[in-house]
């Protein structure tokens, strides 16, 4: 009975620590991707500004 309640418990923490490394993996992605915009939008700002001059 012990035995089977404590191989729940590790498997549900396995299980945890894995869903919370993907959100961690998944918002670092989403970050990432956002200054990679940032950077594309002011390259696009500046080749703007020079083509203007």
């Amino acid at each position: 009975m012990w035995m089977s309640v404590v191989v729940v418990v590790l498997l549900s923490l396995v299980v945890l620590a894995l869903y919370l490394k993907t959100v961690r993996d998944i918002q670092q992605e989403e970050k990432e991707e956002a200054m990679a915009r940032t950077e594309r939008f002011r390259q696009h700002i500046q080749s703007r500004e020079w083509a203007g001059a």
